[in-house]
């Protein structure tokens, strides 16, 4: 069994080594399906190849998990991967590319004949995965450091397979921000209301943001203006008492 094992891993590595970096295709093609079969594909209760794929964003950074079956006896040359960019790849045939990397390959007579759930989590630096067989047992728990990566390059699931033209077994996810833009809310009826001409006091812009003092603040800084004011009258008018007297008395 061990040889039989050994044959078909050197033998997989012959046929599928050479075409390892086939289609990723500049700009970026997506190919996105619900689900991807792939050689090492089997069915395990209900599910059967890359299935499941969702995204969000957790803590501001992307969030991809999916799940994907394995037969104990096999392996696939076209591993999903994580093709990282710095820019958009589906708008240019040059973008940086950060990193193409085989998230996990599941390899014949190491991993078990199961289903595996994969978690991956974003954040400043790169990524770390977590892949679970039968959704119970951790068989990756690992951080990987993506150089030069910043929070506008974008992430994609995908892997090498020939998508000319599509088949069952390519996929090229639509590609996502690392990091989510936060879009700010939209000035309330409130703050629209407090902005008009017809206002004492509008909403100004701090380096904090933008203020809009409520009805009783701005009362009060009306009323404490109109006391600086008044002492400022009432020091102008002793200064021009006093140089009245002096002229009077120097005459």
């Amino acid at each position: 069994m061990k040889k039989v094992l050994t044959a078909i891993c050197i033998l997989g590595i012959l046929l599928g080594g050479s075409r390892v970096m086939a289609e990723i295709t500049s700009p970026y093609t997506v190919d996105e399906k619900s689900r991807v079969s792939f050689a090492d594909m089997t069915v395990v209760s209900s599910y059967q190849g890359l299935e499941n794929y969702q995204y969000e964003y957790v803590g501001g950074y992307l969030h991809i998990t999916f799940t994907y079956t394995h037969h104990v006896l096999t392996f696939s040359s076209y591993s999903p991967r994580l093709y990282i960019t710095a820019l958009n790849p589906t708008t240019t045939s040059s973008p940086t590319v950060r990193a193409t990397n085989v998230i996990l390959q599941l390899l014949a007579g190491t991993h078990g004949t199961d289903w595996y759930e994969y978690d991956v989590q974003f954040d400043a630096t790169g990524y770390t995965t977590v892949v679970t067989k039968g959704g119970a047992t951790e068989v990756l728990n690992a951080h990987v450091t993506v150089t030069g990566q910043t929070d506008t390059d974008n992430a994609a699931l995908a892997n090498t397979f020939n998508i000319a033209p599509s088949t069952l077994f390519s996929m090229s996810f639509t590609p996502r921000l690392v990091h989510e833009v936060v879009v700010p809310p939209a000035p309330t009826a409130s703050t629209q209301s407090s902005s008009r001409s017809g206002d004492r006091l509008r909403c100004v812009e701090t380096n904090i943001g933008i203020y809009c003092p409520s009805e009783e603040v701005r009362e009060w800084e009306t009323k404490e203006r109109m006391e600086q004011l008044i002492g400022l009258l009432q020091v102008l008018v002793r200064e021009l008492e006093k140089e009245s007297y002096l002229f009077t008395n120097s005459v």
